[in-house]
């Protein structure tokens, strides 16, 4: 049976459901956003108050988004990529849950073969001006503004007033823009003067997440044993990469998340036991990471399999 996730709940300073109603979770974190305008730096004062760290992320988290407004929301989606390193695996914009995940991956599959080039500056949902293309959401895009949107210099957007359909316009957009060189997230512009990078926001809460769990070696703290649940992840996290691989059924050190790529073997990486691929992962993930991304499991679940019976085929747990 699967764990309850962890909750990562995020609420306009102002809502009326702050603070939000109960939620089933393993541990719940409320990220109260500011009064005024947001800045990357408020945002991740806001989820560093929150009292949340990387190793309570080793399961799924659920992202809630308790605010009426666009901007509150897009900037709290932002907060939670950059701080998760992943795309949440549930979001819910008040009580309307969204497919974000499976989304945001058949996007990227979809517009992974568009050519990267340079582009001019794009605005969305913004004013005609002469320094920029201007594209509107309310009728269907064709190629060529797609491409425009993928290799643009710089997006600037003005979200819909809806939160849950501004989070649907962010989620295409970040799948199509070309990244690297590109910024994935657009730039918020309402007009107002109080423009919010979306991208800005996402480094430094990435940022933030590594200096999160450094302790202060100049304090005297009571040890604290890990939980058997702990040391279980942890010698799951540990076991080798290579015999994963096989497990889940894959040769020649090509990644095992197929759907994700255009050609039929892309390099898995393999070092100091961890794998990294170069299309799937910012970064060298451990065993872990890679079952319970390539399966969907979450990390409880995973650990079973890849420390239970080492001939449990893959498709018993799919």
């Amino acid at each position: 049976m699967s764990k309850p996730a962890v909750a990562l709940v995020v609420v306009s300073h102002d809502h009326p459901l702050s603070p939000p109603p109960a939620i089933e979770a393993a541990a719940t974190f409320v990220v109260a956003l500011p009064e005024g305008a947001l800045t990357p730096e408020s945002a991740r004062q806001s989820l560093s108050a929150s009292g949340i760290t990387a190793s309570d992320c080793r399961t799924d988290v659920h992202l809630h988004l308790h605010t009426t407004d666009a901007t509150e929301a897009v900037v709290g989606y932002a907060l939670a990529l950059g701080f998760l390193r992943r795309v949440p695996e549930r979001v819910i914009v008040g009580t309307q849950s969204l497919p974000v995940a499976s989304m945001n991956r058949t996007l990227r599959t979809t517009f992974a073969p568009l050519p990267i080039s340079a582009g001019p500056v794009v605005g969305i949902g913004l004013p005609a001006a002469a320094d920029r293309v201007t594209l509107d959401v309310s009728q269907p895009w064709d190629h060529d503004q797609f491409l425009s949107v993928r290799n643009a210099a710089e997006v600037r957007w003005c979200p819909p007033v809806d939160p849950a359909t501004a989070l649907t316009q962010l989620v295409v957009l970040s799948a199509t823009r070309a990244a690297p060189p590109k910024e994935r997230l657009p730039i918020v512009d309402t007009g107002t003067g109080d423009a919010v990078w979306l991208d800005a926001v996402r480094k430094q809460c990435s940022q933030w997440r590594s200096v999160s769990g450094q302790e202060d070696r100049s304090t005297l703290v009571r040890r604290v044993d890990p939980s058997p649940r702990a040391l279980r992840l942890q010698q799951a996290a540990d076991t080798p990469v290579a015999a994963a691989l096989h497990r889940l059924g894959v040769t020649d050190l090509e990644c095992p998340r197929r759907s994700r790529h255009n050609r039929p073997a892309d390099p898995f990486t393999l070092a100091d036991n961890r794998g990294e691929c170069s299309v799937c992962d910012p970064y060298p993930i451990d065993t872990l990471r890679l079952v319970m991304d390539t399966t969907g499991m979450v990390a409880d679940d995973a650990a079973d399999w890849i420390l239970g019976d080492q001939t449990t085929p893959l498709a018993s747990v799919c």
